[in-house]
């Protein structure tokens, strides 16, 4: 009796846990249809972004291949964002032609408290990189950025290669990239 039971339990756990696994691969839109969301997986195509800059120009992650990309999340707020981001703009100015790297920073705009502050930090750390603006949250859900700042480094073909969760330095940016090549 208490195999039968334990069996029956053990079984019914693994349902649930199966259960779990496929449901965290879908989510509902407003219309109640279940849609696939993206999960970012090493080895694999970069989800595609196309959205407007803080310049007001068009970026396309997908216009990009053939270069490197170090592809970072960030919000004007977040401590370790600032921490990071005068490294990033120092990578993208020293490294970036040389190592054939294209610096992109995607502001989750959603998160963001107010336009006058994420321009504020952009100016206050004279930044110029390109840097997209996820005004929605879609992209944020489709990288399924949970903790910010998160960094992506894509090889030229497209595929994420590493994910780093917390800040980066300008070291850490050039041995990711250099162990791309």
């Amino acid at each position: 009796m208490k195999k039968t039971f334990s069996l029956v339990l053990i079984l019914l756990l693994v349902a649930i846990a199966v259960w779990m696994f496929i449901d965290t691969k879908r989510q509902s839109t407003a219309e109640g249809v279940e849609v696939p969301v993206t999960v970012v997986t090493q080895g694999e195509l970069a989800p595609a972004i196309d959205l407007v800059t803080t310049t007001g120009e068009p970026f396309s992650l997908q216009a990009l291949r053939g270069k490197h990309v170090v592809l970072n999340f960030w919000a004007s707020w977040c401590p370790p964002c600032r921490k990071e981001m005068p490294a990033m703009q120092r990578y993208y100015d020293e490294y970036a032609k040389k190592h054939n790297v294209e610096v992109v920073a995607v502001n989750l705009k959603a998160r963001e408290q107010n336009d006058e502050r994420l321009h504020t930090f952009i100016e206050q750390y004279q930044l110029t990189l390109p840097m997209p603006l996820d005004v929605d949250g879609d992209v944020e859900e489709r990288y399924r950025i949970l903790t910010i700042p998160t960094t992506f480094i894509i090889d030229a073909q497209g595929r994420v290669q590493h994910e780093i969760q917390g800040a980066m330095n300008e070291q850490m940016l050039i041995e990711y990239v250099q162990n791309l090549q």
